[in-house]
């Protein structure tokens, strides 16, 4: 029996010789052979072999989020048949999506009318064909986020509004494609919660901390979908099945695949059930054919149907960034890793007026964010083998990226188009509207409309984070670093261990002692500590936050619980934050000659840069009821209040805190790893990570592995971040 391994093997070798099919209609698309955007599979003779499959199945309303099923990680497990079906299959049919079946329906016609009415090599449509005579036509397009990011499908849309049958497409499709990105957005939101605090958090960054993607449903919101429309089809003539070669009902002849055992490379795949289509009374009826391998290693037919609106289902995806950050410690609390699902596709012949039409849509990664198995960003990533696709299948450098779970299905978007009155920035689609600005506007002032910062500099390197925006410009500065702080960074031999230890539990004054502690230390860093304690007057915390780092700023406060603020309540959360100089500028940063202040502010509840909130809620409160404490190794913020900004402390019970420092540069901006959010019940001195209590996520450290990959040691947290 041929194994899957020795298919991926095969898939390895011919990918870079499979890379140079180029796709004109916004993108380029590089596809496998053997594994391809949303490819499915079977024989009809193949399937009495094999046993079939009756996926789990789900109805779109119960994805909203139910309160009897709280997130892993937060109280005793009750029932995650989302996150179960994904760990066991790594596949799951959403039904009853309101008004899906009849728009995929009229979709599905209207694509194959389409595809027969533009002529071969339109520029519209990819061809492709396998080795068992199978044809497969292919439009295909992506979603970048932002408004208008859904490019558009047909490369040149005018003559698409001239023929009936793809204008008719293209309006449907917008629609179609709109719906299935908010069941993909309702499915991540669903599939988030349920994870809860069973996954560390942030899943990726970019390059230096600077921009972080906290949780799953930030991961998919904030990545590139790449979408295909596909149509098979295999007429009775071009068969060859040997059908003496069936054997057993788990081996099979690989040569019959339209393609062979696989999993996708991206996080995971909307796509729907393929139907046949019937070009004589435009009838459709479910297609068979899609095979998926079990976890007990045996292939089973997947029995769709009709009620089967949109399946996900988990690729390679999940091995590279989203199962590494799972706690597994083997209770019943414990979440199973999610299975990437092998699957293949056996069709069968159809008549000369029958093909096969599907559409998927697959989930990557931000491009700014950062690999660090690869050393380089996702969209590094994926230019990379743009780049290198025209050299040898046994480039070194493309197999380390191209084969096995190192790889990625490398689609490279050029020329992404956004919305009328909106433009390309910061891997998103920004609307002028929201910083008052037109060409009309930027022409009268003899300006161009650009992508930039507030220093000035325009968009030249899309792996940088900052803080961009469109306006009236004609900058020709790139990116340039910020200015570092005069005594970074810290000397190794002073600032060690031992000094931190003796900094982080004792005041300036050396005689102020605080009642309880919580280590606000991530994995094998030393980052900060927290010291309090309740006075007599059970209103007043007395407090005390130190960092191991340089003062650039330093800040803790109250998280926002509004279940909608967005990045886990830290926007609007309310802060106490120290900062090393004054007069803060977004083009200069802070004044390092001028003393350092304290003040009370509120982050912005839309946005994280600091120039939308850096005007301050309170005086100066240094050396009132606050004061800094910072040396040429470390810094600590100490407080004596009943509230911040206006928010008293929950004294006799329990507060839900943010925190981050900066110890790096003299802009509000960059903070690394140095955040995080942290409950506190203030008289008990019970401190834990996440949103809530919980006894069980403590500061001690804990060594979890995933398979045979060993995670180190963790502390069980879930952090959100300052970013400005």
């Amino acid at each position: 029996m041929r194994s899957h391994f020795s298919a991926l093997s095969f898939n390895c070798v011919i990918y870079a010789r499979s890379l140079t099919m180029i796709f004109k209609n916004s993108f380029i698309l590089l596809l496998l052979p053997g594994s391809a955007l949303g490819n499915e599979y079977r024989s009809t003779q193949l399937r009495t072999t094999l046993p079939s499959y009756t996926p789990v199945r789900l109805s779109y309303q119960s994805l909203s989020v139910d309160s009897s099923s709280p997130p892993l990680g937060d109280h005793a497990r009750k029932s995650y048949p989302l996150l179960d079906s994904l760990s066991d299959s790594g596949l799951v049919s959403i039904t009853n999506i309101p008004g899906f079946a009849v728009l995929k329906n009229d979709v599905m016609r209207h694509l194959q009318e389409c595809l027969d009415d533009q002529e071969k090599g339109s520029g519209n449509v990819l061809d492709h064909a396998y080795d068992d005579g199978t044809v497969r036509r292919t439009m295909a397009t992506v979603t970048v986020p932002g408004p208008g990011g859904a490019q558009a499908l047909f490369k040149d849309t005018e003559w698409a509004q001239n023929v009936p049958s793809c204008d008719n497409l293209r309006q449907l499709s917008n629609t179609f494609r709109k719906l299935v990105q908010d069941v993909t957005n309702t499915f991540a939101h669903r599939l988030t919660t349920e994870l809860g605090h069973s996954i560390r958090s942030p899943l990726m960054k970019t390059r230096h901390d600077e921009y972080t993607f906290p949780h799953l449903e930030d991961v998919v919101r904030e990545g590139h979908h790449l979408e295909h429309f596909h149509s098979y089809q295999k007429r009775r003539q071009e068969m060859n099945l040997n059908i003496s070669s069936m054997v057993s009902e788990y081996e099979y002849d690989p040569e019959l695949a339209t393609i062979e055992l696989h999993t996708d490379q991206g996080f995971f795949i909307a796509f729907t059930p393929g139907m046949l289509l019937s070009k004589d009374d435009s009838s459709l009826s479910l297609s068979s054919g899609f095979q998926i391998e079990l976890s007990n290693g045996k292939r089973h037919v997947v029995a769709f149907d009709k009620s089967d609106d949109l399946i996900f289902m988990m690729g390679d995806g999940v091995n590279q960034y989203i199962n590494p950050h799972l706690y597994i410690t083997g209770d019943s609390n414990s979440p199973k890793p999610l299975r990437a699902t092998p699957h293949a596709l056996h069709l069968p012949s159809y008549g000369d007026n029958v093909s096969r039409v599907w559409y998927g849509r697959m989930i990557l990664p931000p491009p700014g964010a950062f690999s660090f198995q690869h050393s380089m960003t996702y969209g590094d990533i994926r230019s990379r083998l743009m780049k290198e696709s025209s050299l040898s299948a046994d480039s070194v450098s493309l197999r380390g990226i191209g084969c096995s779970s190192l790889s990625l299905k490398a689609r490279q978007l050029e020329d992404v188009t956004c919305a009328p009155n909106s433009t390309w920035c910061w891997h998103r689609c920004m609307p002028w509207s929201d910083y008052g600005i037109s060409e009309e506007i930027c022409t009268s002032r003899q300006l161009g409309l650009q992508c930039i910062n507030p220093r000035g500099e325009f968009y030249s390197d899309p792996t940088k984070h900052g803080d961009y925006y469109i306006a009236c410009s004609n900058s020709t500065q790139p990116i340039t670093p910020f200015n570092l702080l005069p005594n970074y960074p810290q000397n190794p031999k002073v600032c060690n261990a031992s000094q931190w230890a003796i900094f982080r539990n004792q005041s300036k004054d050396g005689t102020t002692k605080y009642k309880h502690s919580f280590d606000l230390s991530v994995g094998n860093t030393t980052a900060a500590y927290f010291t309090w304690s309740v006075l007599p007057d059970n209103k007043t915390i007395q407090g005390r936050l130190a960092f191991n780092g340089l003062f650039g700023f330093i800040a803790i406060g109250f998280r926002n619980t509004d279940p909608n603020a967005y990045l886990n309540g830290m926007l609007g959360g309310k802060v106490l934050m120290a900062l090393a100089g004054g007069n803060y500028s977004a083009q200069t940063g802070l004044n390092m000659s001028l003393p350092g202040t304290v003040h009370e502010y509120q982050i912005d509840s839309s946005q994280t840069t600091f120039r939308l909130w850096n005007k301050p809620l309170s005086d100066n409160l240094l050396n009132k009821s606050a004061a800094i404490e910072a040396n040429d190794c470390f810094t600590a913020i100490t407080f004596q209040t009943e509230a911040i900004a206006g928010k008293p402390f929950n004294v006799s019970g329990v507060d839900s805190l943010i925190w981050a420092a900066n110890g790096q540069d003299t802009f509000v901006a960059y903070h690394g790893s140095n955040r995080g959010r942290f409950a506190v019940e203030w008289k008990t001195g019970a401190a834990s990570w996440g949103n809530t209590l919980n006894s069980s996520k403590t500061s001690s450290c804990t060594r979890v592995s995933v398979g045979t990959t060993v995670l180190g040691c963790i502390i069980m947290s879930a952090l959100v971040i300052f970013s400005y």
